[in-house]
């Protein structure tokens, strides 16, 4: 089944956890969607699970694996071929990427936010990242400007942050909370 889902245009770019591929699906006609191309990414693609879409590139996030990498940086300038342009070893599950220019910020199950650079897909480095307090995984990141909205979960309890990203080195802390367990518990 499909794990991640982002879309572009007339494209769809899928992440099939069965099949550990990226499909590329033509929604020109919503009617009648058509699968138009699928590329098993090098290595050992552990399960996939996040993909972000921008400028021609999507951006694939992986379960940790000891066997490659869990960040994927693949062209799809032309979705009907799609090949890697560079990987990344984050050391963790990527749970989220969110990317702003040439700057990839993914939330994590080690270091709930890293921030790469990404503008030489084949050479990415980190330049910064936030780790909150206790063990807890950066579920989710939503970048807006230069807030990145960060949820955690810490137990049954769910932490939400607001960062400050302008300098992507050094992201601050604007406000944190707790916003305890759901309200249907």
């Amino acid at each position: 089944g499909l794990a991640a889902l982002d879309v572009a245009g007339n494209y769809a770019y899928a992440l099939d956890k069965d099949e550990h591929e990226l499909r590329v699906i033509d929604v020109t006609n919503i009617q009648t969607p058509i699968l138009r191309a699928s590329y098993i990414l090098p290595g050992d693609l552990e399960d996939p699970k996040t993909i972000f879409y921008a400028s021609g590139k999507v951006y694939i996030g992986l379960s940790i694996s000891s066997d490659g990498p869990e960040f994927h940086v693949v062209d799809v300038s032309n979705p009907l071929l799609p090949s890697v342009l560079g990987t990344y070893e984050v050391g963790a599950t990527v749970n989220s990427v969110q990317i702003e220019g040439t700057t990839a910020y993914i939330s994590t199950s080690v270091d709930e936010v890293k921030i790469l650079n990404v503008a030489d897909p084949a050479a990415i480095t980190q330049i910064g990242s936030y780790d909150a307090t206790g063990t807890a995984d950066g579920k989710i990141a939503y970048l807006v400007g230069t807030k990145l909205y960060l949820g955690r979960l810490v137990g049954t309890s769910n932490e939400f942050y607001i960062l400050d990203v302008a300098s992507s080195a050094s992201p601050q802390v604007l406000a944190s909370t707790d916003l305890g367990a759901s309200l249907n518990d």
